[in-house]
């Protein structure tokens, strides 16, 4: 939306200001409706509901302003980081350190598995029939450590069963 004051917003506000100021709940002395003085009060209660208005506009005009701004600084600080990384990787480097902060990128595996535990449990009593990895927890539960650690050892993989790589990059500063 830009600036503020390029909306006309505050000198249309300045202006109601000047009018809207009869029988205000701040004024010392206690105002009554006569005849003469009904139009004024209703006139001053108008002014008062566009001040309202203006003051709604300039409030949503900040914030917008704002919001934009703020993804504005988000986008340069995404670019920023890839500019990092790129660095940190054309470096072949997983951690380099600076006086202003510490660049680094980590690998994690998530395994992921979707299908339900029942089959799970019985692809878990049928690769490991005496429980010597204790893929199969007492409580006739499969024990997800103890089948990771035995894709891993053994690359056999229960069904429904994923392996996700999630890389995570990470920017400190002092």
């Amino acid at each position: 939306m830009g600036n503020i004051s390029e909306t006309g917003l505050f000198e249309k506000m300045q202006k109601d200001s000047e009018d809207d100021y009869f029988a205000d709940i701040n004024d010392e002395e206690v105002v009554v409706a006569t005849d003469e003085n009904v139009e004024k009060i209703l006139y001053s209660c108008e002014s008062q509901a566009r001040k309202i208005v203006t003051l709604e506009e300039r409030r949503d005009a900040s914030i917008n302003f704002y919001n934009e701004e703020i993804e504005k600084v988000k986008d340069n600080l995404k670019y920023k980081h890839s500019i990092l990384r790129s660095y940190l990787e054309s470096n072949k480097q997983k951690t380099m350190k600076f006086p202003n902060g510490t660049i680094s990128v980590r690998k994690s595996t998530k395994h992921v598995y979707s299908g339900s535990d029942e089959k799970l449990l019985k692809w878990c009593e049928k690769n490991d029939k005496n429980n010597e990895f204790g893929l199969v927890k007492k409580t006739k539960k499969p024990s997800k450590s103890a089948i990771i650690k035995f894709v891993k050892d053994t690359g056999f993989t229960p069904d429904d069963w994923d392996i996700v790589e999630k890389t995570s990059f990470k920017v400190k500063t002092q």
